[in-house]
């Protein structure tokens, strides 16, 4: 199972990226972790 997101913006990982990169790392954590849960009610 995948960490919560507000474990991962807490991580001292994620803390070091750069805005750009935090910018996608979350875009990835929502097509790799929400969106798959989101199930077939999004258009």
């Amino acid at each position: 199972m995948a960490k919560a997101w507000k474990d991962v913006i807490a991580s001292p990982q994620y803390q070091a990226l750069a805005p750009e990169q935090k910018a996608q790392a979350q875009e990835q954590y929502f097509n790799e972790v929400v969106a798959p849960k989101a199930g077939e009610s999004v258009e």
